[in-house]
């Protein structure tokens, strides 16, 4: 149902909020959450209070990322995923599921090789210009 018990609980520390905002830009929430012993909701509500960015992550993005950022559909980047023209690789050891169960992971390099190798693939009214110029020039991680 959701409900913890009361004696389940235990506060965040000081030293723990240091640490979750150092792993947040690093790691997807299941992964984190494992490492430090917490649920995943206690994670997500934790980096939400401390204001710490999930989105932002060094060196890499998400399938739903590169959509927003290509300007295409997340069937477009599944086929070119499929094809091997854009490298992805994913997370927990198995393919992502329509459940959900698992994230596609895409580094900033394979990003970057997949826009120099196929420019003609980009539209030019839906792609993020501002974030591939970003990228291309490698100052995205300097945020």
């Amino acid at each position: 149902m959701g409900i913890a018990k009361s004696d389940d609980r235990h506060l965040w520390t000081s030293q723990e909020k240091e640490i979750l905002a150092g792993l947040i830009p690093q790691y997807c929430v299941r992964v984190i959450a494992k490492k430090m012993h917490r649920s995943i909701n206690s994670v997500v509500v934790m980096a939400t209070r401390l204001n710490a960015s999930r989105r932002y992550r060094e060196g890499w993005f998400t399938k739903k990322e590169v959509c927003e950022i290509l300007g295409h559909d997340h069937k477009w980047v599944q086929a070119r995923i499929d094809s091997g023209a854009l490298k992805a690789t994913y997370h927990y050891g198995e393919r992502p599921t329509q459940r959900g169960m698992s994230a596609w992971h895409i580094q900033e390099a394979d990003l970057v090789e997949f826009i120099r190798r196929y420019p003609q693939e980009l539209v030019g009214c839906n792609i993020d210009i501002i974030m591939i110029v970003e990228i291309l020039a490698g100052i995205v991680n300097s945020q």
